[in-house]
């Protein structure tokens, strides 16, 4: 677990995701978290600190596996999360970091089912998993509020290492939410799409849930200044939320570049280049490469930009605007990147993931068409467009290959 949770902090997810295996297969060898009765048992009653570390053990691997699957879109490790159990979180007289891990091994298991149904949605099920998720987010210190713009954190805290569990939970919820939104507005352009329907025709029933997935990318992008800086590999593990957010609004403002609240979402792009830029140029020096992240999204940006600019100046154009020829070398339209994103791909954190790792996600064929589209280069190292060499272990001469390090 300790050698999967270190590659995670490097782009070579693949080398994760085949520890994460290893780490789930020998606790299952063990029976850790099976009991007789199909309950969670650990160790004996007399071995109370061993059950404790059992537990935490068992949990962390939990939140791990389901945060690499909702970045993947590959199906956990861990399939039975239905037959372990965890005890509900204590706030009083708990340390504030294990309220938060509690409240993220909670998440796990909402994240689990929703992965599910991203694939294969169900418009009950999506429901039921959104207020589930509702019912979670009121334990959070947040309180599941999509416009608080302050992170709380335990009382006397300094220093934004302190706060990063709490950004983390935060963000990984914020993901979980866009992932209903997304599932149930592609479901809807499915049913559209084999009742012969234009599949970009206004729908009430998604209507909703595009505006929650607008307002989550949103809140994702407000977070920027709390993000943490004193690490690099830390924060590399937390801008792949950014990222999605902004492939998100990429696709909102092409397919409808018209839409009154694109001027609202533009900033908030700019916000993320320039975030960007502030660490490209003063933390450059110690090892945080970002150049790479930073020409893409302000390509991303620049489209966005270019979209609705050309919208506002011809309001009165017969022809949707989504149809115009974009000012990128491709000539292709925003509503191209709007139906790619909407309908072929199954989630814009796929799509980031695939930017910023070298695992084969469920919309790695997307990425690469969005690549292009863009005008981003894909090289041939096996990494994603944004991945610097120095989060490359080959760089360091350590790699995996056939399943052994080497």
């Amino acid at each position: 677990m300790a050698m999967a949770v270190f590659m995670r902090l490097s782009a070579d997810s693949q080398a994760a995701a085949m520890l994460l295996s290893i780490a789930v297969r020998m606790q299952h060898a063990i029976g850790l978290g099976i009991g007789a009765n199909g309950r969670g048992r650990f160790y004996t009653a007399e071995e109370e600190e061993g059950e404790k570390d059992g537990q935490r053990l068992l949990w962390a691997t939990v939140i791990l596996d389901a945060d690499m699957s909702a970045g993947s879109g590959l199906p956990p490790a861990r399939a039975d999360l239905d037959n372990i159990t965890l005890n509900p979180p204590r706030f009083t007289g708990s340390h504030y970091k294990d309220v938060i891990f509690a409240l993220r091994a909670e998440l796990a298991r909402i994240q689990a089912r929703v992965g599910a149904h991203l694939v294969d949605p169900n418009e009950a099920a999506l429901a039921a998993l959104g207020l589930e998720l509702d019912s979670w987010a009121l334990q959070t210190p947040f309180n599941g509020m999509l416009d608080s713009k302050d992170l709380p954190g335990p009382a006397g805290c300094s220093g934004d290492a302190d706060n990063v569990p709490t950004l983390m939970l935060k963000l990984a919820y914020f993901n979980c939410r866009s992932m209903i939104c997304w599932a149930f507005a592609r479901l809807v352009a499915t049913e559209a799409a084999q009742a012969g329907e234009p599949i970009d025709t206004p729908d009430d029933r998604a209507a909703g849930h595009r505006r929650t997935a607008r307002q989550v990318s949103r809140a994702t992008l407000r977070s920027l200044p709390q993000f943490p800086r004193r690490s690099f590999t830390s924060l590399w593990t937390a801008l792949r939320y950014p990222v999605s957010a902004s492939v998100a609004l990429l696709a909102i403002l092409t397919g409808d570049p018209a839409n009154p609240e694109a001027k609202d979402d533009l900033p908030l792009l700019a916000s993320f280049v320039s975030f960007l830029q502030s660490m490209v140029v003063h933390e450059g020096g110690a090892g945080c490469d970002l150049q790479k992240m930073l020409d893409g999204i302000s390509k991303m940006e620049k489209v966005a930009r270019d979209a609705v600019a050309a919208a506002s100046l011809a309001p009165t154009m017969p022809v949707d605007p989504s149809l115009w020829p974009l000012a990128v070398a491709s000539g292709r339209t925003g509503k191209a990147i709007g139906q790619l994103l909407a309908c072929k791909a199954y989630h814009p954190m796929y799509v980031a993931q695939s930017f910023m790792g070298n695992t084969v996600t469920l919309d790695n064929d997307a990425a690469r068409q969005l690549a292009e589209i863009v005008g981003i280069p894909w090289g041939e190292s096996g990494y994603g467009p944004f991945v610097p060499d120095s989060l490359m272990p080959a760089t360091y001469g350590f790699r995996f290959e056939a399943g052994s390090p080497a």
